[in-house]
């Protein structure tokens, strides 16, 4: 399945996290453009560079999604987070 037909699953099992994202997947959204923005990057399908701070709003915006999940993804974050990195 493709990244938005797993969260249509999900949003049809009544879970919480496909409901969130069926909310946010519009097609004028911000999450829809910062996606396209990645998989148009290096990181994912294409080879254009991503500015520093697209990517910190993406990563800010998915750490949302992982709170849903994860109520205690903020500490767990923190705790796996290496010493020296400071994004």
């Amino acid at each position: 399945l493709s990244l938005v037909a797993d969260y249509d699953l999900l949003k049809d099992l009544n879970d919480p996290l496909g409901k969130e994202f069926s909310k946010d997947n519009r097609a004028d959204s911000s999450l829809r453009k910062k996606l396209r923005m990645r998989n148009d990057s290096i990181l994912a399908h294409g080879i254009s560079p991503v500015a520093k701070d697209d990517a910190l709003e993406l990563k800010a915006h998915l750490e949302g999604y992982m709170t849903i999940s994860y109520p205690d993804w903020p500490k767990l974050n923190d705790s796996i987070r290496f010493p020296k990195l400071h994004i």
